[in-house]
């Protein structure tokens, strides 16, 4: 597993996985792979962000990066729902947050439940 989530992250593809069968008013986890030009930039920004994000329903998250690679970030969301998580990642206003926080990939999503 840990090699497959490894290689999707560094193939930099932006890839959306959705579990068609859940409901879309169910919680659902959300697993976000990218790379970052800098860890610490990235993080002020992605922090700074934390109020937008809450009232777009997310309700918590977890942050990880890989061990000799400082700057490629595997990011963990639980969300009210698929619907809303879905809306939230086709937000322009995320896109260009990205951008100012440094992302240099495209990001790796899917969905899961959990």
């Amino acid at each position: 597993m840990k090699r497959l989530l490894f290689a999707l992250m560094m193939a930099f593809t932006p890839t959306v996985l959705t579990a068609d069968e859940k409901p879309a008013n169910d919680p659902v986890w959300m697993m976000v792979a990218f790379e970052v030009t800098n860890y610490d930039t990235w993080r002020a920004a992605f922090d700074n962000d934390l109020a937008l994000r809450q009232d777009a329903g997310e309700l918590s998250f977890e942050i990880n990066r890989f061990p000799g690679f400082p700057n490629q970030i595997i990011a963990m969301f639980k969300w009210e729902s698929a619907e809303r998580a879905q809306a939230f990642i086709s937000d322009p206003a995320l896109q260009a947050s990205m951008k100012a926080g440094g992302v240099i990939s495209a990001p790796t999503i899917t969905f899961y439940d959990g």
